[in-house]
């Protein structure tokens, strides 16, 4: 028979576990969305800056 003990810490290593998966997961997926709207915002940003017939200030 398995002592109570063992069993709270298996089910709380479990829920760390499944904690750690969903966190991973949705970083994974948030990460390259981030990047690739920096890296847009950056070239139209750059964009107004370069090109003279927009003059309207940047936000």
């Amino acid at each position: 028979m398995v002592p109570a003990v063992w069993k709270i810490i298996g089910v709380l290593l479990l829920v760390v576990w499944l904690a750690f998966l969903v966190v991973g997961a949705i970083f994974k997926l948030v990460v390259p969305m981030l990047v690739a709207g920096v890296l847009i915002l950056g070239g139209v940003l750059l964009y107004r800056a370069v090109t003279e017939s927009d003059k309207t200030p940047l936000p």
